[in-house]
């Protein structure tokens, strides 16, 4: 049964002792029952918003200026969204897999609203929208942490819904900020809280871009997992998923392949650090070998073929297939033998990609004797194999030469002396003059 305002008042003005206090508590009471009954679920927020009323709040201005993108986009949707229950507040405990982070809110803003808004963010310079990305992202870390400033924006909810139509309209926006956030000062696998709010800005970019969200997680998220997380297995978790989702699209692994190849960038796709990572991850000792290197070897073969994708510039195609071939022969010379027999696989890729390889090793064996040895034998063991790729493209000659001269030698013979004679004189006739010396060194 419901109390009258009168039997309420008297009540409190016998606990309080003040008739004006009581009034005060009664009327305080009903403002917060009245809020309380005006909070609305975030879809329905979404939903109220009048597409002719942004329009004209947007108007014609192109902001230059971060806090132009602040007043007009981040206020408007803040007042927008500001009868929103806590429940949206960051970080979003409730939402543990990437499938439940990924679109929010984007999930919820009608159509009409978001092409508004795109149309306004498409006019917006580059540099704007950098600084934009990289002020929210402090501000989020400073929210935190405890840390309020004034001038910054007061609705959370206005910043993630300015952030989702921004990354998902203008992508490569992100580009220029990855190497800033791998800077030490960030630290983001001391924050949990951080990561996952980084792995949310990539997801809004991996969805309309797969290139962008792949080199993203390839040259920010995937050192994390090597270095800092073995201890953290639902960041490890979070980053996972995000390649997986990436690599789960239709037309992704096509159109990341025909991108990886005509890449004129001079940072690749998928950088050679970042595969230098990979291989370890994917390939560990038996007794490293850990739950989650079965997703590793699932996302591989793709990430590998990425990885190696073809320079568009001849002299850049060479310079790479000698870094690789190096970072083969490092991985076969360490005794994990299933790393060692996928480095050497990708060794033997190189040499018949560039045959400046070949003379390369000549000068490097030395350095990798247990790799050299290894390479050279698979070579020997695999001749038909290899003998039919080179007969079929346009490699040059001097591989196939090298390959049959090793062919010719007995098997029997120490496998350092067949390395030796058989590389070095291949190499001397095809390529100059090397070291006589170094026909009759011994590698120990």
């Amino acid at each position: 049964m419901c109390k009258s305002p009168e039997i309420i008042i008297e009540k409190l003005r016998i606990e309080t002792g003040s008739e004006k206090r009581a009034k005060m508590l009664v009327l305080n009471r009903s403002s917060a029952d009245s809020t309380a009954k005006e909070k609305v679920t975030l879809p329905k927020a979404f939903a109220k918003i009048d597409p002719s009323d942004l329009s004209r709040s947007l108007d014609d201005l192109i902001p230059s200026s971060v806090e132009e993108v602040i007043s007009k986009l981040v206020v408007y949707f803040g007042r927008a969204l500001s009868g929103v229950t806590v429940e949206y507040k960051y970080p979003w405990s409730e939402m543990r897999s990437l499938i439940q982070l990924i679109d929010f809110p984007f999930r919820h803003i009608p159509e009409p609203i978001y092409e508004i808004a795109a149309d306004w963010i498409d006019k917006v310079e580059d540099k704007t929208l950098y600084n934009f990305v990289i002020r929210s992202f402090k501000w989020t870390r400073d929210r935190l942490a405890g840390i309020s400033k004034p001038t910054e924006p007061n609705s959370e909810l206005g910043v993630f819904a300015a952030l989702s139509m921004i990354l998902r309209t203008r992508p490569l926006v992100l580009c220029p900020i990855l190497p800033v956030l791998r800077q030490r000062y960030y630290h983001l696998e001391r924050s949990p809280e951080m990561l996952q709010f980084t792995v949310w800005m990539m997801a809004q970019v991996a969805q309309v871009d797969y290139c962008s969200g792949l080199q993203s997680w390839a040259s920010n998220l995937l050192p994390l997992v090597r270095d800092k997380l073995k201890d953290n297995p639902h960041s490890m978790d979070l980053i996972l998923q995000l390649i997986e989702n990436v690599l789960s699209h239709p037309r992704a692994v096509d159109i990341i392949l025909e991108d990886a190849e005509e890449d004129e960038e001079d940072e690749r796709l998928f950088p050679i650090p970042s595969f230098e990572i990979l291989l370890p991850l994917t390939f560990p000792a038996s007794f490293e070998s850990v739950n989650v290197t079965e997703r590793f070897v699932a996302v591989y073969p793709l990430l590998k073929e990425v990885a190696l994708a073809d320079e568009p510039d001849i002299e850049k195609m060479k310079e790479f297939t000698q870094c690789v071939f190096d970072l083969s022969l490092k991985f076969a010379e360490q005794g994990n033998p299933v790393l060692a027999n996928e480095a050497t696989s990708i060794a033997i890729w190189c040499l018949t990609k560039n045959v400046n390889c070949c003379n390369h090793w000549v000068t490097v064996y030395m350095d990798t004797p247990k790799a050299s040895v290894a390479l050279l034998k698979r070579l020997v063991e695999e001749w038909k194999d290899h003998s039919r790729t080179l007969s079929s493209s346009p490699s040059d000659t001097r591989i196939r030469a090298l390959c049959q001269r090793t062919n010719e030698a007995s098997l029997q013979e120490e496998p350092v002396l067949l390395f030796t004679k058989k590389l070095t004189s291949t190499a001397k006739r095809f390529q100059g003059d090397y070291p006589v010396g170094m026909a009759s060194s011994k590698v120990v």
